[in-house]
């Protein structure tokens, strides 16, 4: 059934989708743009699940160590002591220890 325009309308819509598909086909992701998405993708997922361990085992050291308590202000430090050398010590002058001899009782 030919028309007024002597085209067929099926041609000329078969011709505007041949247009179109001509223009998205190059703009299409191949299998290498594919690969190096995934690529990417595993990437950054490997990094921020080593950044939230991170995070999580820096928050578990705080709390830790909080739990522990705060440690006490440190003293006043104790004064030196300090040791001079002593002069040698000579024995001390005692009369000679008398065997235990009994003594005759005076009258």
């Amino acid at each position: 059934m030919p028309t007024g325009g002597g085209s067929d309308p099926f041609d000329i819509r078969l011709t505007k989708l041949e247009t179109r598909l001509d223009t998205v086909l190059p703009t299409l992701a191949t299998k290498g743009d594919v690969s190096d998405a995934k690529a990417t993708i595993v990437m950054w997922i490997a990094g921020a699940m080593l950044t939230v361990i991170a995070v999580i085992v820096s928050v578990m050291a705080f709390m830790l160590n909080g739990l522990r308590g705060i440690a006490p202000a440190p003293s006043a430090p104790s004064p030196p002591v300090i040791v001079y050398p002593q002069p040698p010590q000579t024995a001390p002058s005692t009369p000679p220890v008398q065997p235990n001899v009994p003594v005759a009782p005076h009258h």
